[in-house]
């Protein structure tokens, strides 16, 4: 009797669950999660076979229209029994090769109370026998394209509002990103799952392409990644999202939490309104300089705080003056002294100012000799963004003789500075000629973690030679006993950062000194998402050999080197002092 009323009891309590009503957005949150999987395992989807945008459109209104627990099962049921069933050959797991697997959560589908257990067993059939083909139809074939396959753009004029399907899509698609294509979800400082349900109801009464940027801002920041910092060039709207319109009549840099006024672009200008170069603001309209960051910290992606703040210093980007007017109120120190300053920034239409900013930007830097660098005490010096010059107007097949001969004088000197401030302007010179120089091949100096197209969601060591270095390339192992410094800060990003952790073991003595990196190493992938964006984020894994993270943290530094606002100021290079102070020491 009483094992009688226990089972009566359990019927009763699961028929009230599943009765039980369903908030509007874990009905379309787990919509999200569901069309994902299947998208990135289920074999039709994953093929090609069927359009996953197609099945998304054709299944929102129905979900909208759900109210309760049991028909939104009966439509997970339905939903899925439109996929087929076949069983796919057995997967053979590789337990030779390191499985990057933080990411992988499969709970919100076995143990959540929202889904029957028949629906469950559908959902792990389809994760058992998903599809492990070589060519999926949104994965990259190829580790290192950018590009992800078959993402639609759907443009929109710039200033008209995504449809709310499209709104949803875009929401879905990231959040697609995060599960299974992001190998450093489990680094967001906030949870990427709780980022898309709360924005899910914004998403959803979004009423113009101004607002439905400010919320894509919000999302694509919470990657903390710098590749992603890229989205804010591509608003349509940016000044009235950003409030950027007006630009200062002098150049500056963002330092710590102030603003260090660097050149004199408008001297007029600021002779009105007493700007002098040295000047550092420490507040905008009354907003204090860290307020600013901090809010602008919500709205752009990096992967950490010395990143953001170097971005911010880009004058074409003009990202730190937020305002509705040109007249600006500063708080400046000069000296040990405070005060207020009013001055007028340029405004659109003022074009005489507009050419003497376009005049400043484009002035021709010093001219680049094509020659080795060698600095005052026989010093070799490689700037990473200068390196391309030294195969400039060679014939391709004098380039080894030309380049080996330009290595043979670096050996002689005392010692090698690698400054790897910038972005490599020619991938050849550290993987290939510098390795070749000094390297023994083979030679792996990090792991490489890549899509694990056995199991979509988690990330598989790449121990392939070929992803470090090229396998025609035969170390020399030429020895070199001088001083070795590599100078890095937040432009040393993604292949940047790559060489310089080559570099770091190609050199056990080297020395790596400057502030933290941008945190973005590996290579960069690209989505299309509705309205004609692009979402830009770190695609694949690097760790150094003994485990440590690259991503957020950056390079392993022996010597961090901060630089001061004089610094700024007196356009000292206070790294490269270092650099030198090092070697001569």
């Amino acid at each position: 009797m009483k094992k009688t009323l226990l089972i009566v009891l359990l019927i009763f309590t699961s028929t009230c669950t599943f009765s039980q009503t369903i908030s509007e957005t874990d009905k379309r949150f787990y919509f999200f999660k569901i069309w994902n999987f299947t998208k990135y395992y289920h074999p039709d989807l994953a093929s090609g076979k069927i359009n996953a945008d197609t099945l998304f459109f054709r299944n929102l209104d129905i979900i909208d229209g759900i109210k309760d627990r049991k028909n939104y099962n009966a439509f997970i049921a339905s939903f899925l029994s439109e996929l087929s069933t076949s069983k796919t050959p057995k997967i053979v797991k590789d337990d030779s090769k390191k499985i990057l697997s933080q990411n992988l959560d499969q709970e919100w589908f076995k143990s959540d109370k929202l889904f029957t257990a028949a629906n469950r067993k559908k959902l792990t059939f389809i994760f058992k026998n998903r599809y492990i083909g070589t060519k999926h139809h949104y994965i990259p074939e190829l580790r290192y394209t950018p590009e992800i396959p078959n993402e639609i753009a759907y443009k929109f004029p710039d200033t008209v509002n995504l449809p709310y399907p499209m709104r949803m899509l875009t929401l879905a698609k990231l959040q697609g990103i995060s599960d299974y294509l992001f190998p450093h979800k489990y680094l967001t400082d906030k949870n990427l799952d709780s980022v898309i349900k709360q924005n899910i109801p914004l998403f959803k009464e979004c009423n113009s392409r101004i607002e439905y940027e400010k919320l894509l801002l919000k999302v694509t920041s919470s990657f903390n990644d710098t590749h992603s910092y890229k989205f804010v060039n591509q608003l349509k709207n940016r000044k009235q999202v950003l409030h950027n319109g007006f630009f200062p009549p002098f150049n500056y840099t963002v330092f710590e939490n102030e603003i260090v006024v660097t050149d004199i672009i408008i001297p007029e200008r600021c002779e009105q309104g007493d700007i002098k170069s040295g000047d550092i603001i420490t507040a905008i309209n009354n907003q204090p300089i860290h307020q600013i960051i901090d809010s602008l910290s919500t709205l752009l992606s990096a992967s950490n705080r010395n990143a953001m703040i170097h971005r911010l210093s880009n004058y074409p980007n003009n990202l730190v003056w937020p305002a509705d007017s040109k007249n600006f109120s500063l708080t400046i120190r000069r000296g040990t002294l405070s005060s207020t300053k009013d001055i007028a920034f340029i405004a659109a239409g003022d074009y005489d100012n507009a050419k003497k900013i376009v005049a400043y930007l484009n002035k021709d830097d010093e001219p680049i000799e094509n020659k080795l660098s060698i600095l005052e005490g026989g010093i070799a010096y490689f700037k990473i963004n200068k390196t391309e010059k030294f195969i400039k107007d060679v014939p391709d097949e004098q380039i080894d003789k030309a380049m080996d001969s330009l290595l043979n004088i670096a050996v002689q000197q005392k010692g090698i500075i690698f400054d790897m401030r910038g972005y490599p302007d020619w991938g050849g010179f550290i993987p290939y000629y510098i390795l070749k120089k000094f390297g023994k091949t083979p030679f792996q100096f990090a792991d490489y973690y890549e899509v694990n197209k056995q199991q979509i969601g988690t990330f598989i060591l790449n121990d392939d030679i070929d992803t470090y270095h090229k396998k025609e390339v035969v170390g020399e192992n030429t020895p070199y006993t001088g001083k070795v410094v590599i100078i890095v800060n937040s432009e040393t990003l993604s292949m940047s950062e790559f060489f310089t952790m080559l570099l770091q073991n190609l050199f056990p003595q080297s020395i790596t000194i400057g502030e933290q990196s941008a945190g973005a190493d590996g290579d960069e992938k690209v989505l299309n998402l509705p309205g004609n964006y692009e979402f830009h984020f770190t695609g694949n894994a690097i760790f150094y050999r003994d485990g440590t993270n690259a991503q957020r943290k950056g390079v392993k530094i022996n010597k961090p080197v901060m630089i001061t606002p004089e610094d700024i100021s007196s356009r000292k290079d206070r790294l490269l002092d270092n650099a030198v102070q090092l070697i001569h020491n």
